[in-house]
């Protein structure tokens, strides 16, 4: 039987309050990086028994706040047409 060690309801409900605290405190300004991949973290989930692949993004829609949100990667990544591993997405350059 596989041990659960990550309470995504937990993460959640502690996050969610933690942020929105932060919210207040900084005049209605939020700024918040997430490691790892925010649309399905298979690393995290391979590590953590119990964590579900899209937390990140349940976190973002339980926070009920306006966002923008800016995606970073590396630009050497993109020169060398690197392909993700786990999810086969290839890193394009924009033309």
């Amino acid at each position: 039987m596989k041990k659960i060690g990550f309470d995504n309801q937990k993460y959640l409900r502690v996050e969610k309050a933690a942020n929105l605290e932060r919210v207040v405190t900084f005049n209605n300004t939020l700024s918040l990086e997430f490691g790892g991949n925010l649309l399905y973290d298979d690393h995290a989930a391979g590590v953590m028994p119990g964590f579900e692949l899209r937390v990140k993004m349940r976190l973002l829609r339980v926070l009920s706040i306006s966002a923008d949100i800016i995606l970073g990667m590396h630009a050497g990544d993109i020169d060398r047409k690197k392909v993700k591993a786990d999810s086969g997405t290839r890193m394009m350059q924009r033309r």
